[in-house]
């Protein structure tokens, strides 16, 4: 998934100065982490995601009438300014209405992105990810208190066309843009400013950040071919990525076979027979060398699982091309989201009440884990066993999509973990209400 950049955000900066300054604001619509904004005599809206992956700041030309309007008494105001924080991702659009100034703060930090809105004065009157002390120690944002711009990042990371390119990488000059499709299966690869590759499909949109959103609805369509492309398409990524797992092998086999032992290493990596191994300082040739036969193991597992599932991909291409997809099975589909762990383990994540409670009592089995946030409301989370052993990588990947999907704030977040076998349900209880028999527990990052 392409991510939006500082770049990204300097284009959008100069769209808004374009098209909404000085207009009035007719209405801001809010809904989970989704927010459109609309301003008079305007065919343009402004839209704010702050989840992650996807966050961004972008024009759309339509927004779905059903999220609730907030903050209504902001209504009438007009857009004086907008700007961006010098070497930071965050945009400041100023309003004023009658004598009184406000500001919207759209912070696009990746994980910790958020909407904050602010008097003249600083202080905070609406913040849509709030953040306390037990999330925080770094800096702590709730309505009440005087907004402190986030720390600056060491360094912006710059869009994967930039290099592409050269001619346009002045922002003020950039009026369209070109949502990226892969020539053979359509599936959406990204956003640019150019053309630059005959073997991709270039869709051109304007403004700019049009084909940003573009992008963005198309890998979040419900659509069960574009959803099903993509998702195959990232276990080819990711098989890719490991299927050279037979090279750590080889690592350890040369390390053992040109030193002792016992040697230390005193240099970050050695080079033997042409090839290049980076090794730890202060490590015996015996600890790098068993360091890179358990890569070699895990990997290989990843590799045989993700073979296995990219054969089963096509299995169910092949029959899906003959029939039709029915409503049940584009419903089941629809229940639940898929990863694949670091072993090569399936991830199950429920989409909904629905979906917890089918990928825990029906797809599950009862030596499969199971996973949920502490104290929080959030998604049922199932790591598939399958034949091969589970590591504390598989189990903390697991653990982190239960955070990132529940409804727990930034921060350490304690997450359950435990065979199916230990969860149950009580008669009376809504959907996806379970009990736990007995539990670990493991803390992640959110």
């Amino acid at each position: 998934m392409q991510d939006y950049t500082y770049f990204d955000l300097l284009i959008c900066i100069q769209e808004i100065r374009e098209f909404l300054l000085g207009k009035k604001l007719a209405f801001i619509r809010g809904k989970g982490k989704d927010y459109y904004m609309g301003f008079k005599d305007s065919d343009l809206y402004l839209h704010f995601y702050y989840g992650y992956p996807g966050y961004r700041l972008t024009l759309t030309e339509q927004f779905p009438e059903e999220n609730m309007m907030i903050l209504g008494d902001k209504y009438g105001a007009i857009l004086t300014d907008a700007k961006v924080s010098e070497d930071d991702r965050v945009a400041v659009l100023v309003f004023k209405k009658v004598k009184a100034k406000w500001a919207l703060i759209f912070e696009l930090t990746g994980k910790n992105s958020n909407l904050i809105l602010i008097n003249q004065s600083g202080i905070i009157s609406y913040i849509a990810r709030p953040v306390g002390p037990t999330q925080s120690r770094v800096r702590q944002l709730q309505v009440g208190m005087k907004y402190v711009p986030p720390p600056k990042p060491e360094r912006l990371k710059l869009p994967p066309f930039f290099e592409k390119c050269p001619g346009e990488k002045e922002a003020y000059k950039i009026k369209s843009g070109y949502l990226l499709l892969n020539k053979d299966s359509h599936i959406p690869l990204g956003w640019s400013p150019c053309v630059y590759d005959e073997e991709i499909i270039f869709k051109e949109y304007s403004p700019y950040t049009v084909a940003i959103e573009a992008y963005y609805t198309l890998i979040s369509s419900p659509s069960g071919s574009s959803r099903e492309s993509i998702r195959k398409e990232r276990l080819k990524e990711e098989f890719e990525k490991i299927k050279e797992f037979k090279k750590y092998k080889d690592f350890a086999d040369l390390l053992l076979s040109s030193f002792p032992s016992s040697y230390v290493f005193e240099s970050p990596e050695v080079h033997l027979n042409g090839v290049v191994i980076p090794v730890t300082p202060r490590k015996t040739v015996k600890e790098e060398a068993e360091k890179y036969y358990k890569l070699y193991k895990k990997f290989k597992r990843g590799y045989e699982k993700l073979k296995q599932l990219l054969n089963e991909e096509e299995v169910e291409a092949s029959i899906q091309r003959t029939r039709k997809e029915t409503p049940f099975q584009r419903k089941k589909r629809e229940k639940y989201l898929e990863f694949i762990s670091p072993g090569g383990h399936r991830v199950l994540v429920g989409r909904n009440a629905t979906g917890n409670d089918f990928i825990t009592f029906t797809l599950a089995h009862k030596e499969d884990i199971f996973f949920h946030v502490k104290d929080y409301s959030g998604p049922h989370v199932v790591l598939i066993k399958g034949e091969g052993p589970v590591s504390s990588e598989d189990i903390l990947f697991a653990a982190s999509k239960a955070a990132e999907y529940s409804k727990a704030g930034l921060g350490k977040i304690e997450v359950m973990y435990t065979e199916r076998k230990n969860v149950y349900r009580v008669k009376g209880l809504s959907q996806g209400k379970v009990f736990l028999r007995t539990y670990k527990t493991i803390v992640v990052e959110k």
